[in-house]
């Protein structure tokens, strides 16, 4: 995968991470309002928000470089 294709996958994992975020903050605003805003939105937001943040790890960890090759290139 290209170094392009890389940042364009995490830019839409991050984007959808800070909608689920915006989500959350309007579910919580709406909240503090006195609406009682749907809780299957709540936990739909907190599982998109969950499963972004994940994939964002495994593709950070797709990319890391073995120690081992780290090491081996500084000597």
């Amino acid at each position: 995968m290209a170094n392009n294709d890389i940042t364009q996958t995490m830019r839409r994992l991050s984007t959808r991470y800070d909608n689920a975020n915006e989500g959350l903050d309007d579910y919580y605003q709406r909240q503090m309002h006195g609406d009682e805003p749907d809780a299957a939105e709540f936990f739909a937001l907190v599982q998109q928000r969950a499963t972004s943040q994940e994939a964002m790890e495994a593709q950070l960890k797709l990319h890391e470089k073995p120690i081992k090759t780290v090491m081996s290139e500084s000597h």
